[in-house]
């Protein structure tokens, strides 16, 4: 993944090149082939580190400033490049973007599910696969966070910080007050965002199993059981 050329992934962003790299390094063929699989990790919150009070955060190594700071040779997110960036990379080279891919297929079974059928009993209309992990509506509302409520908060709050240093072209052609107002509106947006989150977290079959798959890392499948 990392070297001190650019033979490395995260130097050229080609795996064909890079996996031809690594087999030559470890002394084994490559036949020019490769695919993706998907796999789960299970880490512990404390990072092996007892006692829980002496655990690591995150920003402890996932940070520029991290206690990481300086040390050559390795690739972390957060700690190496920008984490926005390599989630975006991330989402295009393993191909979970169209995990996001809006349709109107089953959408309003759906929205019926959540408006009435979670009250009487009804099972949920959507059957979850590895290459379909969201239902349509959950598509439309993470694509709408992903592409309209994040990059307005972020664009809206830099301008809003940075408004003294506006060069005389945008103060010209924008008012503080449609900043202000374009902040707010995605804020509330946010928040109502997490409010529906956090309550649609406990529409599982128990209160919590939704809950628990979010800390685990694992979820128990209706047509695995």
């Amino acid at each position: 993944m990392t070297s001190v050329d650019d033979s490395s992934l995260w130097s050229n962003f080609s795996w064909p090149e890079a996996l031809k790299a690594g087999s030559e390094m470890s002394g084994m063929p490559f036949s020019g082939n490769y695919d993706f699989i998907e796999t789960t990790m299970h880490w512990p919150f404390t990072h092996m580190v007892p006692p829980a009070e002496m655990a690591l955060d995150c920003a402890s190594c996932h940070a520029s400033n991290s206690r990481l700071a300086g040390l050559p040779g390795i690739y972390m997110p957060g700690h190496s490049g920008n984490l926005w960036l390599f989630a975006i990379f991330w989402h295009i080279t393993t191909g979970e973007w169209r995990q996001y891919v809006p349709t109107r297929n089953g959408l309003f079974a759906v929205i019926r599910y959540y408006l009435i059928g979670t009250f009487t009993g009804e099972a949920h209309p959507y059957r979850k696969t590895t290459r379909a992990k969201h239902n349509p509506l959950q598509r439309l509302a993470y694509l709408f966070f992903k592409l309209m409520i994040t990059p307005i908060i972020w664009l809206s709050g830099l301008l809003y910080l940075f408004y003294n240093d506006w060069p005389a072209t945008l103060s010209g052609a924008l008012e503080l007050e449609t900043v202000a107002l374009a902040h707010n509106a995605a804020a509330f947006a946010m928040l109502i965002f997490i409010i529906a989150l956090v309550y649609m977290a406990t529409m599982g079959p128990t209160l919590t199993s939704l809950i628990k798959s979010m800390v685990t890392g694992y979820e128990d499948l209706e047509e695995h059981r």
